[in-house]
């Protein structure tokens, strides 16, 4: 017998959970698919508040690096170095004028004692 002789002489059958398997799946979605809507707004709020700080995050890079390259900065780093130094100049000169004021003292009141 060939194919079309056997299909013909088979009596079709209907599949019996037909019916209730397409409720079941209707209910589930039903059940399902108001929640799983709500987080899918909330991803896509997410995901577009993710890009929207990520581009001011860029823009912000971008604007520090056009500021650690300006020659103002630089400048002004360089600045930064020669006041320090000078500042660093200025307090070592003022403890060796302590130390020496401290001595002149100590020779005057010893010079007075001795007179």
């Amino acid at each position: 017998m060939e194919y079309a002789e056997i299909r013909s002489s088979a009596t079709i059958v209907e599949n019996p959970y037909k019916g209730p398997a397409k409720l079941f799946v209707e209910g589930m979605v039903n059940a399902y698919q108001p929640p799983l809507a709500g987080v899918q707004k909330q991803l896509n709020e997410l995901v577009e508040q993710q890009e929207n700080l990520l581009s001011k995050i860029h823009l912000e890079y971008a604007s520090i690096l056009d500021i650690q390259g300006s020659p103002d900065l630089q400048d002004m780093f360089n600045k930064m170095k020669t006041y320090n130094s000078k500042l660093q100049d200025i307090k070592k000169d003022m403890r060796i004028l302590h130390e020496q004021g401290a001595k002149l003292r100590k020779r005057a009141a010893k010079l007075q004692l001795d007179q």
